[in-house]
């Protein structure tokens, strides 16, 4: 079995700041492409598209950055352990599950993109548990590493979960269609990081010319609220990224503006792992 993740540290450790790139991974195991029926193409709709290559300057402002290998087509760990699909897995019998796995986007999702199936036939547990156990528990292990050793290091953490998202999603959700949102930041309505971090996020976006939301249409997932817990002293935030600004979304290839936005995150790496003054007021909403 691969590596299950690439975890890129820099030289010396100047930041308590961590990021995540669950859902880029893009390495396609041989047997799951043998259990669909889709096209490579269509396997991919999930997949957020190069976002680690995005963040490549984190090790030069000192922070980490923690990438999946695996796809989120084969097992979602931004999703819970239990968030088990009865209409997937073989001889699962669980009493009533969220409207999320319901749909088939569990931690080992049934469709991708629009409701695509995935599976010509059901899986069975024990290939579920294999999946888990290879993948899911290795790479929520070492992001729980890496947050303990910023806590350890500098007295809290600061964590990034970076995703990228359907430009027409952003669309069917903005009744103004002319200030569709280039980032959406999730910091699940206030309760995985401070107000103040929050909004120090947002001007950092907008400082670099992006037209940013919070929380619509997303507002973080299972990492962002599980990690995201102020007492434990973790700010967490959930990114997305619109991804008509960097690839063709229907060809799944790169376009122009790819270098440009690599460039802008550049700068925007930069400011976010510059934490020197944030370990004062973190978790101020708590009080």
């Amino acid at each position: 079995m691969q590596q299950p993740f690439i975890c890129h540290k820099p030289l010396t450790s100047l930041t308590n700041v961590i990021y995540n790139s669950p859902h880029s991974g893009r390495i396609y195991n041989a047997n799951f492409l043998r259990q669909t029926a889709l096209s490579f193409k269509d396997i991919r709709a999930s997949e957020d598209f190069y976002v680690d290559q995005l963040l490549t300057s984190a090790t030069h402002s000192g922070a980490t950055l923690l990438e999946a290998c695996f796809p989120r087509s084969f097992v979602d760990v931004n999703r819970a352990a239990y968030d088990l699909d009865q209409k997937l897995i073989e001889k699962l019998d669980i009493g009533s599950i969220d409207p999320r796995t319901a749909a088939g986007l569990g931690v080992v999702p049934r469709v991708v993109g629009e409701g695509v199936e995935i599976y010509q036939k059901k899986l069975s547990l024990e290939e579920v548990n294999n999946r888990l156990n290879t993948c899911y528990y290795p790479y929520h292990k070492k992001l729980q590493e890496l947050i303990n050793q910023a806590i350890e290091n500098f007295g809290n953490a600061i964590l990034f979960d970076f995703h990228s998202m359907p430009h027409n999603c952003l669309e069917n959700n903005t009744s103004d269609k002319s200030c569709v949102p280039q980032i959406v930041l999730g910091d699940c309505f206030g309760s995985s990081c401070s107000p103040k971090f929050s909004q120090e996020v947002f001007n950092t976006f907008v400082s670099e010319g992006f037209s940013v939301t919070r929380n619509n249409p997303f507002s973080g997932g299972f990492i962002t609220k599980n990690y995201g817990v102020s007492h434990q002293n973790i700010e967490a935030i959930q990114i997305e990224i619109d991804r008509s600004l960097y690839m063709d979304e229907k060809n799944l290839t790169l376009s122009d503006g790819y270098l440009k936005l690599k460039n802008k995150f550049r700068d925007v790496v930069h400011a976010l792992s510059n934490t020197k003054e944030r370990k004062s007021f973190t978790f101020q909403a708590a009080e």
